[in-house]
């Protein structure tokens, strides 16, 4: 009986500690929520890492689009406007004797 006892007291104990941290949060997620409906997202923005295009590809010239297409392509994918022709280094060849 004793048993049960202790089983019950520590059962609820928990209940209730589970009940305070989850009001806790809802009031914390509803502030959040009021606070960014009157003042904005909030002060400070994301920081943009500059990304690289991945090798073997470009992106189209059309201000709009910006799409990545496969360095060979001579149509956008996206938007249908004429890539311009990629530039092409001078290769100088020379030979061995």
């Amino acid at each position: 009986m004793v048993h049960f006892a202790v089983f019950s007291l520590l059962f609820i104990v928990a209940i209730a500690i589970t009940a305070v941290m989850f009001v806790f949060w809802l009031i914390l997620v509803v502030v959040r929520g009021v606070a960014r409906l009157f003042l904005g997202p909030g002060l400070k923005q994301p920081r943009k890492i500059a990304q690289r295009d991945p090798p073997h590809t470009r992106r189209c010239p059309q201000g709009t689009c910006k799409a990545m297409n496969p360095a060979e392509a001579r149509f956008c994918k996206r938007c249908g406007r004429r890539m311009d022709e990629p530039q092409r280094a001078p290769v100088r060849r020379v030979a061995m004797l």
